[in-house]
């Protein structure tokens, strides 16, 4: 734009310039048109950086869900090992009908290692149902199909977000355990030992099998 102008205030200064008046125009459409083009092209853009967020969307996750209050003995049922695909024990009846097939269908898409899937019916349940007495094993699973994905720095994330939203919640063990699982995975043995360290501490009443996990990952990563 700063070279229309000149140019104008030359056709204007310059009793000369009043013969190159063709050429001036010719200049200022040619300049109009590059400016026409840089519009398109960050029109486009904008529309391609769009697409990418759409894909790689993350579910976002309620500041204050309520949480779910839950007994000393459904705590202890779920504190199982944290194997592959985690198997899921028999939950209580979700609030709404259609809440409880939607969880069924995006885990059995988990267990069956459809991790795109997954990680969007997922997203949708936790999106749509933000109070859900179910919240805590929506956001889990959302971090297991990122894990498998190998995507360990998000998975890290949201199972740490499960721990800290439902620090007792039947989640909360496995959550550690994985996060403890995500940082070796990113290089970070010692961050990882200090998980370790935390979950031992909170949940002393830990299953045998989660206990030889935590033991064997310490050996792994060579935890004091």
């Amino acid at each position: 734009m700063r070279r229309i102008y000149l140019l104008l205030i030359l056709l204007t200064c310059s009793g000369s310039a009043l013969a190159d008046t063709e050429m001036l125009i010719n200049e200022i459409k040619k300049l109009t048109g590059e400016v026409e083009m840089l519009k398109y092209d960050i029109r486009i853009l904008k529309q391609q950086i769009e697409k990418i967020q759409a894909k790689n969307a993350i579910p976002q996750i309620p500041d204050n869900p309520t949480p779910k209050i839950e007994s000393k003995e459904e705590v202890k049922s779920e504190e199982d090992s944290v194997k592959p695909l985690v198997e899921e024990s028999k939950v209580e009846e979700a609030k709404e009908p259609n809440e409880k097939v939607q969880y069924d269908i995006a885990l059995s898409a988990l267990k069956d290692k459809k991790y795109d899937l997954a990680k969007i019916k997922f997203a949708d349940l936790i999106a749509t149902y933000p109070e859900s007495s179910l919240l805590d094993r929506m956001i889990f699973w959302y971090a297991e199909a990122l894990f498998y994905e190998k995507d360990y720095y998000n998975a890290a994330s949201y199972y740490l977000k499960c721990y800290q939203k439902y620090p007792k919640g039947q989640k909360a063990p496995d959550a550690l355990l994985k996060v403890a699982m995500s940082l070796g995975e990113l290089k970070q043995p010692e961050q990882s030992c200090q998980i370790l360290d935390k979950l031992e501490k909170e949940f002393q009443n830990l299953s045998s099998n989660m206990k030889k996990s935590v033991k064997d990952l310490k050996l792994k990563h060579n935890c004091k």
